[in-house]
């Protein structure tokens, strides 16, 4: 399953949070064009979707931290590892990427992102909430 359209289910209710998700779903439905129509900017979408990843995650842990979640080095740990799983996927996918050819690669980081989104992020939703954090992101 390819992510191609925002899913209620992976909202966490906070904004910001739920924005910056929507903007990686974004990126990978921008490679799979990219990819699919032979053009390069697949590997510029790769950088963005990257650099978009990071930024989300350094925010994340930020918020969560100042919030004083409990369960925080256990996030930041499954931030880690979803980073490891992308970097091997990268390493893999660079030339895709570069020279667009059809490829597993954005169905591998939809299932990376979905497994991020639904085993680690919602563990903190009802955590956001009790803090007044989820600010409802529709």
């Amino acid at each position: 399953m390819k992510i191609h359209q925002w899913r209620t289910s992976f909202e966490t209710g906070n904004a910001e949070i739920d924005g910056q998700h929507r903007k990686m779903v974004e990126c990978l439905k921008e490679i799979d064009t990219y990819i699919a129509k032979g053009n390069k900017k697949a590997f510029d979408e790769c950088l963005k979707f990257r650099k978009a990843n990071a930024d989300h995650a350094a925010f994340e842990e930020s918020l969560l931290a100042e919030a004083g979640f409990s369960r925080l080095e256990m996030h930041r740990k499954a931030h880690k590892e979803t980073e490891g799983k992308m970097q091997e996927l990268f390493a893999t996918c660079r030339e895709a990427c570069k020279d667009p050819q059809p490829t597993s690669c954005t169905k591998d980081l939809s299932y990376i992102l979905i497994d991020h989104l639904l085993r680690s992020d919602l563990d903190f939703k009802s955590f956001l909430q009790n803090k007044n954090l989820a600010n409802d992101s529709n």
